[in-house]
């Protein structure tokens, strides 16, 4: 684990920090990890990550292991104790009893800020746009937006019938112990309050992927990334597919579905719109 104290003082003042970071964010076996291995073939990306860029498969079945991952550079914001997704269900880090546990949405000073920025910057081995992966950012994005203005986000969002059927074999055989059902709510949870900060804090600075759209044809799934990811600044470019291999997916094809978020979530829009007009802000 990194110790914070450790990072050079890049920046020394916050109206220093010039870093435009885009960051994946997604739950628990949402695609963040293929995710990012795809984007960050961008010429205009650095991928800030600490493990492999290929997947690879656990001992639990048919899951693949997180890769592409850039836990390691704030691992410092979140102390985790051994074996702490047996311990009261803490792998459910979305569900309401320990969401408080991991939401941050503003700094606590300017010491923070200079720090989770020159956290970044010693990670950095070009001068492209860092892109850095974490579920945990979910719970971020007011803090992250006060620290860095032209941060960008992609949001992944899976159908909660394949997540929960993923997460639900998996923890079944690593013994993770969880009353049932709760997975739904760590779902809801997780992606309910992401979006409902993403329209608060970067309501132009982020566009949101469903992992089944991935799967479409090449030519049709390039043509989303580009569509997508043009509104977040990144040009249009020819990703390579070969990574998206449907044997990895847990599922069968044939059992996936076309996931429309704004089914589950269009009303958040409306009752941030509603507050701003009873507030007046």
């Amino acid at each position: 684990m990194n110790n914070y104290n450790t990072f050079p003082n890049y920046f020394k003042n916050v109206d220093e920090i010039n870093l435009s970071p885009i960051f994946i964010i997604g739950g628990n076996r949402s695609g963040t990890s293929l995710i990012s291995s795809l984007i960050s073939q961008h010429h205009q990306v650095e991928g800030i990550f600490e493990n492999s860029e290929f997947p690879k498969l656990s001992k639990y079945g048919k899951h693949v292991l997180a890769y592409c991952t850039s836990h390691h550079v704030w691992n410092f914001l979140v102390k985790m104790k051994s074996n702490w997704t047996h311990q009261d269900e803490g792998v459910l880090w979305g569900h309401p009893k320990n969401i408080s546990k991991y939401y941050i949405d503003k700094p606590r000073n300017a010491k923070q800020s200079l720090i989770l920025a020159n956290a970044i910057q010693f990670f950095r081995k070009t001068e492209k746009t860092p892109l850095l992966n974490s579920h945990y950012n979910m719970f971020r994005v007011g803090m992250i937006k006060k620290i860095f203005p032209n941060a960008k986000f992609i949001l992944i969002i899976k159908d909660y019938n394949e997540i929960i059927t993923s997460c639900y074999d998996k923890w079944e055989k690593q013994k993770i112990n969880i009353e049932y059902p709760k997975i739904g709510l760590h779902w809801f949870t997780t992606n309910s309050c992401c979006l409902y900060d993403l329209k608060k804090y970067a309501s132009a600075d982020y566009c949101v992927i469903e992992f089944a759209e991935l799967f479409n044809k090449e030519e049709k799934t390039i043509k989303m990334l580009n569509n997508k990811l043009e509104n977040i600044g990144l040009d249009k470019f020819s990703y390579d597919l070969d990574i998206i291999k449907p044997e990895h997916r847990f599922i069968e094809s044939k059992n996936s579905k076309q996931f429309n978020f704004e089914k589950y979530f269009g009303w958040i829009e409306n009752i941030i719109d509603d507050e701003s007009k009873i507030t007046n802000t």
